[in-house]
């Protein structure tokens, strides 16, 4: 095995309904992480931004896990953005990365 990918699919063929993440408000068995990051990077290539810079605005929670991996199965770099920091902050993250946010969990317009 040779990417964090492989071992997704690896640990979802042995283990489908085992637990993969948790947090305190739920859990992600193996499949519905695959699912889930599979999505999300469909839809980054839908949308044509394979091999981007892709911002995650999220709170930390298992759903960030997926986007991650949702980012390298479409060949994207991801950009971790607090959505607590200051907004002049996330622009300049945003601006000097030249970074598409492609996941928010969190509410707040840039």
């Amino acid at each position: 095995m040779s990417s964090v990918l492989d071992y997704l699919e690896a640990s979802c063929e042995a283990f489908p309904e085992a637990v993969a993440v948790a947090d305190g408000a739920g859990e992600l068995t193996f499949s519905r992480l695959r699912s889930m990051a599979w999505g999300l990077g469909q839809a980054l290539l839908d949308r044509g931004l394979g091999g981007q810079a892709i911002g995650i605005y999220a709170q930390r929670d298992r759903r960030v896990i997926a986007a991650m991996l949702g980012c390298a199965a479409a060949g994207c770099a991801y950009v971790p953005l607090n959505p607590d920091a200051p907004e002049a902050k996330t622009r300049k993250i945003l601006s000097r990365k030249k970074t598409k946010v492609g996941f928010k969990t969190a509410v707040r317009s840039l």
